[in-house]
């Protein structure tokens, strides 16, 4: 929903999911995402629905206005524990709600009138809101949206006890106690993985990582030429295509890249800092590879998500500096007037009375190229002033400027 609300639709009658910093969804514990569709249409019957705030409460407002059955250019997040509908409005901040599979009482297909006619149509019974239609836009999607419902209804793992549940435990864990064990061990070290990436060597992964660039170059540069003769895919092509999801080598598949943005910006965002602002691309992209662990992205699908974020308002960007250098950026801190503060705080800090680059460098902690570029872009601000010798390049305040 793109414009001025003037009637309320079934996806205001869903309770308001929780979202991340980045406008991702607040996951419940032990729920993972299984199916994302791009662009859904959700209907209702005639008969309106109650609308519910940001409080669960009944929306007096929204209740006053037309009721319309359908809505339409939804995107829907499948999970383990939900069925949550995105809408983005013009400014591209975004709205989830959701309904609970708890609340699923049946499941089904919607016959067409043709004898082998397939409506891209799937029926949900619920038992606080009735009978909800999703309308695909293609039958292949509603059958693989049908199939990934049917696995997670019968699993049902919104009920799946946890740890804090068992009242005993043996010394030596068996059975179900044993699975559930490790899979938080895996959930933890995962957690740990991402808190320890931006203390690791990003140099060495990157040569590690170049190998893998290179099968993702050669997979990606196969599936291309497919596509150019045909937009078919056959048996062995889908088998490719489903090894490079599985293994994270996502360039031929067209990304989703807003989503994969907003994951970006929730890891990255708390590490940009007042005090350290400023990333290098580079930097960003092995760390973040290195979270992920076997779910690593190309070079390209990274790229393209960063660039996302500025579009979308996430609060950072991507940028250029004059040497050519791309960094990551928090746009909040991302001012010349924010960086001369910070340098004239460090020499106050340190009782300096220049800064040289390996001296930024130092001590907050960054690359020497970064460090220079910062000083560099203060000197064109005017604000500071450049000494160069024979021993090395350094950096004055600008008392006239000051002054």
């Amino acid at each position: 929903m793109t414009t001025t609300q003037q009637h309320y639709s079934p996806f205001d009658c869903l309770v308001v999911a929780e979202q991340t910093p980045a406008g991702l969804l607040q996951k419940e514990s032990q729920e993972v995402e299984v199916l994302l569709v791009l662009e859904i249409e959700l209907r209702a019957s005639d008969e309106p629905l109650v609308p519910l705030n940001e409080k669960h409460h009944v929306d007096v407002a929204k209740s006053n206005l037309p009721w319309k059955d359908r809505t339409p250019q939804l995107m829907m997040q499948l999970t383990t524990h939900r069925t949550v509908f995105w809408s983005e409005t013009a400014s591209k901040q975004r709205q989830g709600r959701y309904l609970h599979h708890s609340q699923l009482l049946q499941l089904n297909t919607e016959s067409a009138g043709g004898l082998f006619q397939k409506s891209p149509k799937l029926i949900l019974q619920t038992a606080a809101m009735g009978e909800l239609c999703l309308v695909f836009g293609a039958a292949k999607k509603r059958d693989e949206c049908f199939s990934a419902y049917q696995k997670v209804v019968s699993r049902r793992g919104w009920e799946t006890p946890t740890l804090n549940t068992i009242q005993t435990a043996p010394r030596r864990r068996v059975g179900l106690d044993a699975l559930l064990t490790s899979d938080t061990r895996r959930h933890e070290h995962a957690a740990q993985l991402a808190e320890t990436a931006f203390q690791g060597d990003a140099e060495l992964l990157l040569k590690e990582a170049q190998g893998l660039v290179q099968i993702i170059q050669h997979y990606v540069a196969t599936l291309e030429r497919q596509h150019e003769f045909s937009n078919a895919q056959d048996k062995e092509t889908q088998q490719l295509v489903g090894m490079l999801q599985h293994m994270g080598m996502t360039s031929a598949l067209t990304p989703n890249d807003t989503q994969l943005a907003r994951e970006l910006t929730d890891f990255v965002r708390p590490h940009l800092t007042a005090q350290h602002p400023v990333m290098t691309l580079t930097d960003v992209y092995c760390l973040y590879n290195r979270a992920r662990a076997t779910h690593l992205l190309s070079p390209d699908d990274f790229r393209a998500a960063a660039e996302q974020c500025h579009s979308l308002q996430l609060g950072i960007s991507v940028a250029t500096l004059p040497s050519g250098l791309v960094v990551l950026q928090n746009d909040q801190y991302a001012d010349p007037v924010h960086l001369q503060e910070r340098l004239t705080q460090l020499l106050h800090d340190h009782a300096l009375a220049s800064l040289t680059a390996l001296d930024v460098s130092r001590y907050w902690r960054i690359s020497a190229v970064l460090a220079m570029e910062q000083l560099k872009l203060v000197e064109r601000s005017g604000s500071w002033v450049r000494d160069e010798t024979l021993e090395s390049l350094r950096f004055y305040p600008n008392r006239y400027f000051c002054a």
